[in-house]
């Protein structure tokens, strides 16, 4: 799938990031967007700005509490 796309687009919440997993999905210079909360770390979004991927943060329930 992600082959034949022209965007990929990866939605998780912070939790997800920074952990060690048996598999890959695909290697980030794939990846055009991310699309999670507010929690993600400064040295996270440093990481994927600097791979060249975009990052798109948005409010979740969870933030305004």
């Amino acid at each position: 799938m992600i082959n034949i796309s022209q965007t990929v687009y990866i939605a998780a919440d912070s939790s997800k990031f920074n952990k060690d997993v048996a598999i890959q999905v695909c290697p980030v210079n794939e990846v055009d967007m991310i699309i999670t909360d507010y929690a993600l770390s400064k040295d996270t979004i440093n990481h994927f700005t600097d791979e060249g991927v975009q990052l798109k943060l948005v409010n979740t329930n969870k933030d305004t509490e």
